[in-house]
């Protein structure tokens, strides 16, 4: 089966305290036999994208370092026996409030959000 896997990584400073933490979800499409092992192979994608050091990597003009934080959720994806065009690999749902910041968020804009994940199959265990 074929799932789409949301990994967090954030970026930390390397020294000193932090207060804001920058934070990047990236997607990995799976192919597991269940979602337990989808998730095991998405922990270890992200533990590897968390590993690569990139010394010459800054933000606010500090310098960070890319670190794995957890997997997010893992989805199936729909329909599971082909991946073509109009296959869903996954889907996140946005709580925004207003009717501009709708229309800020469908124009790319940045915009203030509430994830709103329902409770399903999808959350990992624990």
């Amino acid at each position: 089966m074929w799932y789409a896997a949301h990994v967090i990584l954030a970026y930390r400073y390397a020294e000193g305290t932090q207060t804001e933490f920058p934070v990047q979800e990236n997607v990995y499409l799976v192919q597991a036999d269940s979602f337990e092992e989808a998730y095991r192979t998405a922990e270890r994608l992200g533990q590897e994208e968390g590993a690569y050091d990139k010394p010459s990597a800054v933000y606010d003009g500090v310098p960070v370092r890319l670190a794995f934080e957890g997997v997010r959720r893992v989805v199936e994806c729909l329909p599971n026996d082909r991946l073509e065009t109009g296959t869903e690999l996954t889907y996140t749902e946005y709580l925004v409030d207003s009717e501009d910041g709708l229309k800020d968020l469908v124009a790319g804009h940045d915009v203030p959000v509430v994830l709103q994940d329902f409770e399903d199959d999808t959350t990992p265990p624990g």
